[in-house]
């Protein structure tokens, strides 16, 4: 897999915006879904390291905000085919015709 440039890094930032216009903002728990697609944005807008995503993370069990660092960092570092976006794809209202 290769690396997205830059457009698309921008773009897939773009799309992850997006994505709070229909996703939750909570869950069931009580976790902060925008927040961990906010650390996601973050992540590429910093061109996070997968390295520095872990390390950002710590030991132990990844907060949510930490796993979409790290699955952003992924991303970016061409390990992953699937954007940080579409795995949100699952709350996207389903299209309605006219």
């Amino acid at each position: 897999m290769k690396r997205p440039n830059a457009a698309a890094i921008e773009a897939e930032i773009g799309a992850l915006d997006e994505c709070k216009k229909y996703v939750p903002r909570f869950t069931a728990f009580g976790d902060n879904y925008h927040e961990a697609i906010d650390a996601g944005v973050s992540a590429l807008a910093d061109r996070l390291t997968v390295d520095q995503a872990y390390e950002i993370a710590g030991d132990g069990e990844p907060s949510n905000e930490d796993q979409a660092k790290i699955e952003a960092a992924e991303w970016l570092a061409g390990e992953r085919k699937q954007s940080p976006s579409s795995d949100w794809d699952s709350y996207k209202p389903a299209n309605v015709s006219a």
